[in-house]
């Protein structure tokens, strides 16, 4: 059971790549890399400052 738990941490089917967007260059060479080591899925999550000027909806999505 704790070999189980182990592999999904070293070789996980999904990584989250959480970025601004201004670091790509240097950041998903990096991503690339890991996730064709462990044969992973990425996920490319665009994170952006809120701001007190940003309008959003009643989901919370920016407008």
């Amino acid at each position: 059971m704790q070999e189980q738990a182990k592999s999904r941490w070293t070789h996980p089917s999904l990584i989250l790549v959480a970025t601004d967007l201004s670091d790509l260059d240097r950041l998903m060479p990096f991503a690339e890399i890991q996730a064709a080591q462990a044969g992973a899925r990425l996920l490319l999550l665009h994170a952006i400052a809120a701001t007190e000027a940003m309008l959003t909806d009643v989901s919370g999505m920016p407008y």
